[in-house]
């Protein structure tokens, strides 16, 4: 029922440029008397349909669990409650977006970085680099900032919604990125984020509930690429 409809989100970014939109049918899940939905979003020379999420149960694209205290407070901010659809029962904003492959097209929602139990940028040496780590396997998947400053990280981040890398700052090997679709994974499985050039080049969009992981113990890091 409508009345049961709590969110609808409608995004799209890309390289430099207008973007245009036309929207031919939302439809929406977990509202009593409907068993499934789809929406058919349809934008510039591109159409994505998506359907039915969650129906077929979690289906988890990562080598494990997600560690169940991620760094920045991710294990225990509130962002989900601005997540546009629900999720299964005892599935967490991590397990969604970064395992499970009915939430591939989706992300945190935007500027979750930024939300007052984030915090993220209070939380990083300023002159200095961070370490972002897999939030499942814990190997290490960016440095930043590297090839620009702690300022112009913090601003590219704060301009697109999300933490926002730069090629420099990669851990080769460790990120896996699909040009074709713009997907970003790790070597375990993990879903990241998104490849989104812009202007000033190659850009890495990611999910902070999902490169807000801890290294591995001692006894693993030999095995891992640092």
């Amino acid at each position: 029922m409508l009345e049961n409809l709590k969110t609808v989100q409608i995004w799209a970014e890309g390289v430099a440029g207008k973007v245009h939109l036309e929207i031919k049918s939302i439809g929406a899940t977990g509202c009593e008397g409907r068993s499934s939905t789809t929406m058919m979003l349809v934008g510039t020379q591109q159409r994505l349909q998506l359907s039915a999420l969650g129906m077929g149960g979690f289906k988890s694209s990562c080598s494990a669990p997600v560690q169940s205290e991620l760094r920045y407070n991710m294990s225990h901010s509130n962002a989900v409650e601005d997540f546009a659809f629900p999720l299964l029962s005892g599935e967490s904003l991590a397990d969604a977006i970064c395992c499970d492959a009915n939430f591939l097209p989706y992300a945190e929602p935007q500027h979750t970085f930024s939300r007052p139990d984030v915090a993220l940028f209070s939380k990083l040496d300023a002159t200095g680099t961070t370490t972002f780590y897999d939030s499942v396997c814990g190997i290490p998947l960016f440095i930043a900032p590297r090839g620009r400053s702690f300022a112009d990280f913090k601003a590219d981040t704060t301009e697109h919604g999300w933490p926002s890398f730069r090629p420099a700052e990669m851990v080769a090997g460790n990120v896996l990125t699909d040009k074709s679709t713009g997907y970003v994974t790790s070597k375990c499985g993990t879903h990241l984020g998104s490849f989104l050039p812009d202007e000033k080049g190659d850009r890495w969009c990611l999910d902070l509930e999902c490169v807000a992981g801890s290294p591995p113990s001692l006894s693993l890091r030999g095995s891992v690429q640092q």
